[in-house]
């Protein structure tokens, strides 16, 4: 019982110090990593949590549903108000499709301009890093 502690336990520290000595980091894969926080954190805008592009089907469901409800509360054909409703809905995401694309262009350049700050205040070139 006692040897197989023992081996247990030399086993584990041996593990330990293998993964210790294999964590050894890249300084431009960090400088990397901690200028996208940063950029995305001024910027607000975060490149890897890119918009869907479904907001007008969305729309157009919700604008469906809402048609219809209200045209149920009235008594009336439940198409027609779908119908409506999803005009409505299609036309108002459309609109919403468009502001969210010209938020991402400005919160793109943004973004980079942050990120080519940072990793220039590093000593790293931008051009030679990406």
């Amino acid at each position: 019982m006692k040897n197989t502690t023992t081996l247990i336990i030399s086993i584990s520290l041996f593990a330990l110090s293998s993964a210790a000595t294999a964590q050894t980091t890249d300084p431009i894969a960090d400088s990397k990593k901690i200028c996208h926080h940063q950029a995305a954190e001024k910027s607000g805008y975060d490149p890897t949590k890119s918009k869907s592009g479904s907001t007008v089907a969305k729309g157009t469901g919700v604008g469906a549903a809402g048609g219809a409800t209200v045209r149920a509360i009235q008594g009336k054909s439940l198409l027609k108000g779908a119908a409506i409703g999803a005009a409505a809905g299609a036309a108002a995401g459309g609109l919403k499709k468009n502001q969210d694309k010209k938020n991402a262009v400005t919160g793109e350049a943004n973004y980079k301009t942050e990120y080519d700050n940072c990793l220039r205040s590093r000593g790293l070139v931008p051009e030679n890093v990406r």
